[in-house]
Order: C-alpha cells, then sequence, then structure tokens
C-alpha cells in the first residue's frame, strides 16, 4: 500500500510519499508525479516513511530527478540513486544494479 499526500507551504509542492512502491503502487507513485509535474516546474518528495521501493520506480526518480528535490529520503533510497548517478555519469544511461529492487529496509 501506498500514500501520497501533497502540500503547498510556501507556494512549493510537496508530496509526501508513506508505504510501498512497488508493483501497482509503484505505477500509481509514478503516475501522480508525472501529473504533478505537468503542473509545476519542480516538486519537493519527502520519502522519508518509504519502506520499499522497485525497480521500475528506482529508475524512474533516478531519470527525472532534475525535476525534484528530495527533501528527505530512508538511507537505502539515498544509496541507491546515489549508485544510480554513478552509473549514469558513466555510461549516459540510468540502470539499477542487478537483483536491486524490491528494495526493504528499515533503518535503525
Amino acid at each position: 500500500m501506498i500514500r501520497i499526500s501533497t502540500s503547498q507551504p510556501d507556494g512549493a509542492a510537496v508530496y509526501r510519499v508513506e508505504g510501498l512502491a512497488v508493483g501497482p503502487f509503484g505505477v500509481e507513485l509514478v503516475r501522480v508525479l508525472k501529473m504533478a509535474l505537468t503542473g509545476h516546474r519542480q516538486i519537493s518528495l519527502d520519502l522519508e516513511s518509504l519502506h520499499s521501493i522497485d525497480q521500475p520506480t528506482l529508475e524512474y526518480l533516478a531519470r527525472d530527478r532534475d525535476r525534484f528535490v528530495i527533501s528527505r529520503a530512508p538511507r537505502y533510497l539515498d544509496r541507491w540513486l546515489e549508485g544510480l548517478r554513478m552509473i549514469d555519469s558513466k555510461s549516459g544511461a540510468a540502470h539499477a544494479p542487478p537483483a536491486a529492487p524490491p528494495v526493504t529496509c528499515r533503518d535503525p
């Protein structure tokens, strides 16, 4: 299950994502973000309560990262996105390492 809530403090669009972004829930997150980006040049994502993400959703976040400001994220997600950035900068394409998601982690 995924929960996506929005707020607009100071006029900026902030999307808080909680739960699981896997399978149909990952597809729903991508759909909501694509719609949000049609109305805003850039949006802020609070992913601190995101517990799991699948590879297609992770790759979408990495591919369009210039349009998102990730204000908060769990450590596992920061590490995966940084890994994709390194791969992307070397090869020019965003790919997740083999056997990656679904990634589930609860930081201590």
